[in-house]
């Protein structure tokens, strides 16, 4: 962002209410935008550094909290979703690197 617009807000939700495949609205209205507003190599491209940075980002803050719950009775799923977020990141990492691949020039 540049100096002077404003922050995207995201209301934080409820932890206890909040489902899986919930992805608030602001998020998916920026993606929705990138698809609609960009060339569909550019879409692309942010696309996949997205997901790459969100796969980081999970597996940060999962690692974190398994640190946190050692040995009390949450620090299994904690330890569990650290080492699948890793797995994810590696296969984001792929896809970042598959995307710029599929719209570098031939040649």
């Amino acid at each position: 962002m540049t100096s002077g617009e404003d922050d995207a807000v995201v209301d934080m939700p409820d932890a206890s209410k909040v489902s899986p495949g919930v992805v608030p609205d602001a998020v998916m209205a920026e993606i929705l935008r990138l698809t609609t507003s960009v060339p569909p190599e550019a879409a692309a491209v942010m696309l996949a550094a997205i997901a790459h940075r969100a796969g980081n980002e999970l597996h940060r803050l999962a690692r974190a909290q398994a640190n946190v719950h050692r040995g009390t009775p949450v620090w299994g799923p904690w330890a569990a979703l650290a080492n699948t977020a890793r797995d994810a990141v590696l296969k984001m990492a792929a896809l970042r690197r598959g995307a710029a691949d599929a719209v570098r020039p031939a040649g």
